[in-house]
């Protein structure tokens, strides 16, 4: 005799196998939802207790650490030149900050890290060390750091201290496990270094101090190390992370994109792909069946809103039309397109949904339906101010048709190391390089400096973005002939291993992370949570590790908003 809750639990057994053989799709979303629940409780558990690191010592870099024991012993790496008793302020992703100093440092071919013990009071958050075995190849793992420069753009008041400097997670997976330390795909720029690597049982790994490794301190310690050599560099080429037989990276980081197949049917139906003259230069989202659609101002206009060329997008049907452009929002970077056609397939936008930090997500990368996963990197939107930009890449002198281009020195040094005939070559988005000679910015004639100083700040209502667009017409033989150069906020380049940032990659007023890696000529497609809702636009590839998004709410009040404007008008 079988009791009624055994019949329940065998009839429902049954009733799920069932459903996993008959819609396997359920059965993977189902099991992409629970690694999401697994990843977000880890995550929630140890973001507390991962740190920024301010020095006392002018000069020296913020960096992040993460604390290991809640009195107040704080990991972090050994490369940054200070010397035991050094003192510092310790940030809480809460915002709360405390004073400390540094204890012990670890910095050789050995090991590379430290120890740092806040001074202050108090039990603080902490993470526990991985007392365990190492972890195996492809096992899950996270990292969590202050990395690039968005923690001082999230907060350019940076006096008041009451506001929250967050980290960002990134997703991963483990390459190899190294002598003295652990390689994973988890993307880490500048500002990453001393921050922790996670298992998803929320325990530190070890602690970045390389691209793609992280050293673990227990094992530095061992007595057969104290005076031994690891040459970190030399693990590397034998494990086939670099040199020309480089192990091939997987691009997801072991996320699997197909769970996402089901819930994206409509998104990818309305993902398009926009087209300037015969150059794909990013995607655009349908919003409205009668041809609306929005995508990245940047890649369609000028700096000063005139369109860059003739418009088109690829729907997802494959056909090319014409489009034209009906609104833009300078101030969040956003174009309203509008395409003719019988009808379309159009999105709805989730403007109900947050980003929730830790929860997956996929962007769809083209009219053909490709997936990227990722997770959010932040708990919160936030505004992102304008960097200013200007065409500083390259000087300007007179020249009797106009202004002539030359290399600045450290340019032509760059080049020169590079091996690359044309170093302007990466900037442009046409053929231009020294000795060219400029004639008209924006359509505004120049003849001289002082006429192309002028032109340049006054492209747009206010001083130029980062990234916004000028188009510069060339004296070429008898004739001319015109190509597009974006402003620049830093002349240097940041060519990283999942290709280069967007152009236009600051200036919103609201947007969030995350880390799945949206190349910049794929911006503008939708991003899509683990229940099927588009939550925004991927709008700018912020740098190797994020990709920022706008979200759908904000989407939703500039189309109402554009749209309302044309009736009005009509």
């Amino acid at each position: 005799m079988f009791s009624k809750r055994a019949c329940c639990f065998r009839i429902y057994l049954s009733w799920a196998l069932s459903v996993a053989v008959l819609c396997p799709g359920y059965a993977i979303a189902s099991e992409m939802k629970a690694r999401e629940r697994e990843l977000q409780a880890a995550v929630e558990k140890v973001w507390p207790a991962v740190v920024m690191l301010r020095w006392e010592k002018p000069g020296v870099s913020a960096t992040s650490g993460v604390v290991f024991d809640e009195s107040g012993l704080v990991l972090t790496h050994g490369h940054h030149g200070q010397e035991s008793r050094e003192k510092l302020e310790v940030v809480f992703p809460d915002g709360t900050t405390a004073s400390a100093r540094l204890e012990t440092v670890f910095d050789t071919y050995v090991s590379d890290w430290s120890v740092i013990k806040i001074t202050d009071p108090g039990v603080w958050p902490a993470a526990k060390l991985c007392d365990g075995p190492s972890p195996d190849e492809q096992d899950r793992c996270f990292h969590i750091g202050y990395g690039g420069d968005l923690d001082i753009m999230m907060n350019p008041d940076d006096a008041d201290r009451s506001v929250a400097i967050e980290p960002t997670l990134r997703i991963g997976q483990v390459l190899a496990v190294g002598e003295r330390g652990i390689y994973a795909d988890c993307e880490t720029v500048a500002g990453d270094s001393g921050g922790p690597l996670f298992n998803l049982r929320g325990e530190i790994l070890g602690i970045a101090n390389q691209p793609k490794y992280w050293c673990v301190p227990q094992k530095t310690l061992e007595p057969d190390l104290a005076f031994g050599v690891v040459e970190v560099e030399q693990e590397k080429r034998d494990l086939g992370f670099t040199g020309k037989d480089r192990r091939q990276l997987d691009p997801h980081r072991g996320l699997d994109a197909e769970a996402f197949e089901r819930l994206t049917d409509q998104a990818r139906q309305a993902t398009v792909d926009v087209f300037v003259g015969d150059l794909q230069v990013g995607c655009g989202l349908a919003v409205r069946p009668s041809g609306a659609i929005v995508t990245k101002r940047s890649l369609v206009l000028l700096a000063n809103g005139r369109p860059r060329g003739s418009i088109s997008c690829r729907l997802g049907d494959g056909n090319l039309v014409d489009a034209e452009v009906l609104g833009d929002s300078y101030e969040d970077d956003l174009a309203l397109l509008y395409v003719e056609a019988d009808r379309i397939t159009a999105a709805t936008l989730d403007d109900s949904s947050s980003p929730e930090l830790g929860g997956f997500v996929v962007a769809v990368a083209g009219s053909d339906g490709t997936l990227v996963p990722g997770v959010v990197s932040v708990t919160r939107a936030y505004n992102l101010p304008p960097e200013r930009g200007d065409l500083g890449a390259f000087l300007v002198a007179p020249h009797q048709d106009g202004v002539q281009i030359k290399l600045p020195e450290w340019l032509a040094k760059e080049g020169e190391k590079r091996n690359e005939a044309n170093p302007l070559a990466w900037y442009t988005y046409g053929e231009l390089e020294a000795g060219d000679v400029i004639t008209y910015v924006n359509g505004v004639r120049i003849r001289t400096v002082d006429d192309y100083i002028k032109s340049i700040s006054r492209a747009s209502s206010v001083a130029p973005v980062a990234g916004d667009l000028f188009e510069l017409t060339l004296k070429d033989g008898d004739g001319t002939r015109t190509t597009l150069f974006p402003a620049q906020p830093t002349y240097r380049r940041a060519l990283e291993n999942w290709g280069p940032p967007s152009h236009r990659r600051t200036g919103f007023r609201e947007v969030f992370s995350h880390d799945a890696l949206v190349t910049r000529d794929r911006c503008g497609g939708p991003l899509i949570n683990s229940r099927g809702n588009i939550i925004g636009i991927n709008i700018a590839r912020y740098h190797q590790h994020q990709t920022l998004a706008i979200p759908s709410q904000r989407i939703r009040e500039f189309v109402d908003a554009s749209l309302s404007e044309i009736n009005e008008h009509d």
